[in-house]
């Protein structure tokens, strides 16, 4: 799993990652902001989404719950 913010100041990006005690190496800020290319790449919004991609990068969930992000790792699990 990944984690990307688009806060344009890393300063924000690492306080929440204090404070919500974030300990994983898969969280990354994109201080750019809605130019990043990742942002326009994937034609997103602004505020709190979400989005579950396949291995070739499509999406395929937004918004998805965490009992769904569940369902769908125990489903490639097999």
């Amino acid at each position: 799993m990944v984690s990307v913010s688009f806060d344009e100041y890393q300063s924000v990006f690492q306080e929440t990652i204090r404070k919500d005690q974030i300990v994983t190496p898969t969280c990354f800020a994109e201080t750019k902001g809605e130019s990043s290319g990742l942002f326009k790449k994937y034609r997103l919004n602004r505020g709190f989404t979400n989005y579950l991609l396949d291995g070739n990068g499509v999406i395929i969930a937004k918004n998805i719950s965490a009992a769904e992000l569940s369902a769908y790792a125990n489903k490639i699990k097999g």
